[in-house]
């Protein structure tokens, strides 16, 4: 298996992973899955500033995680929101810690300070995961979303990836020094 950027190749693979999420779960609270089209327009602006990684396995992409913008004023340049899926059937075998981290390593080199996950108050398996690798509970949005048939409460988890008093401008992921992108990706596919 390996940690790779997602490409334009990928979209198909990753919007057939993300649909059953919306159509059987509450861990999207979409209600009605996006079209391709959609899709390609949320991948085309997600990867304007942020990465979006995939976790392959051969050829198949079985995962993917990507950060975005978590609030729009200029003030919260420094916070995103991470997102992660894997394949329903798909046994990643400890590769959603490892493409997680990479995913905030390269936020790192962007100068983003924290970083956010909405997690619905069942998905005891995401609430564990994201406590494994270092996340705290900042609040419970309670009852605020409906979705097949039943109120869900949403945990808003964080984690500080550094403190600076004065932070460096954020960086556009496209903006990183390629090297720097390599040296990422090559420390978590040796961490796999």
């Amino acid at each position: 298996m390996q940690i790779r950027v997602a490409g334009w190749e990928d979209l198909a693979d990753i919007y057939a992973i993300y649909c059953p999420y919306v159509r059987e779960t509450a861990v999207s609270f979409e209600t009605k899955e996006p079209s391709f089209a959609q899709f390609r327009r949320r991948f085309a602006s997600v990867t304007a500033d942020y990465p979006w990684l995939v976790a392959v396995d051969g050829e198949t992409v079985i995962g993917y995680a990507y950060a975005s913008r978590a609030f729009e004023r200029a003030a919260y340049d420094w916070c995103c929101d991470l997102a992660i899926y894997f394949r329903m059937e798909s046994a990643h075998h400890g590769m959603a810690s490892v493409l997680y981290e990479a995913l905030m390593d390269m936020l790192r080199l962007q100068n983003v300070r924290i970083v956010y996950a909405l997690v619905t108050g069942e998905n005891v398996r995401s609430i564990r995961f994201h406590e494994r690798m270092a996340f705290q509970r900042a609040g419970c949005l309670h009852a605020c979303g409906y979705k097949l048939g039943k109120w869900h409460d949403v945990l808003w988890l964080e984690k500080e990836l550094y403190i600076q008093q004065e932070p460096a401008a954020f960086l556009p992921w496209r903006d990183l020094e390629e090297g720097a992108v390599a040296a990422v990706l090559a420390k978590a596919n040796q961490e796999r």
